[in-house]
């Protein structure tokens, strides 16, 4: 495992690169033994104080405790992040969570004013109008395995209307 950081002053947010070397090679995902796995870890302090979770990761051989947000304020948290960045991938996440859960609604007043669930699909819908869903779409499907799916992001304003 080897570990690189770029120093930038700029940035206010963690930001953590992990590359994990012949990893893919090992487990017969890549004919290419110098390939590497990357894994991305940012975070950066939201100002708002929150429960956090344990949960275990159990994957690839690796069992250890991880603390998180719960899912309605990661849901909370990626409203956010559709109203301010927009991009595809934070459409398709954000549409994955509403149909898991309610997002938090103290944290979302906090970083918003929005205090109830009328308010929120009333801000989505606006962000989804003012927003070319088409280009989001093309902007993120090559991130996906199964290209299909990013077509979701289209019905958007539809799932944000049935909540």
């Amino acid at each position: 495992m080897e570990s690189k950081d770029k120093k930038n002053d700029k940035l206010t947010a963690f930001r953590r690169s992990i590359y994990f070397p012949e990893l893919l090679y090992s487990m017969h995902l890549s004919g290419y033994r110098e390939q590497r796995f990357l894994l991305k870890v940012k975070t950066q302090d939201q100002g708002i104080e929150y429960p956090l979770e344990t949960v275990f990761l159990n994957r690839c051989g690796f069992l250890f405790p991880l603390k998180v947000a719960p899912i309605s304020i990661l849901c909370a948290m990626k409203v956010m992040t559709v109203f301010t960045r927009g991009k595809g991938r934070d459409f398709y996440d954000l549409m994955f969570l509403l149909l898991r859960t309610e997002p938090d609604y103290r944290f979302l007043e906090q970083k918003n004013g929005i205090c109830n669930k009328s308010q929120l699909i009333a801000e989505l819908i606006k962000t989804a109008e003012a927003t070319d869903l088409s280009r989001r779409y093309h902007d993120f499907e090559h991130l996906l395995i199964e290209k299909a799916d990013a077509e979701r992001i289209l019905r958007f304003g539809d799932l944000v209307k049935s909540l």
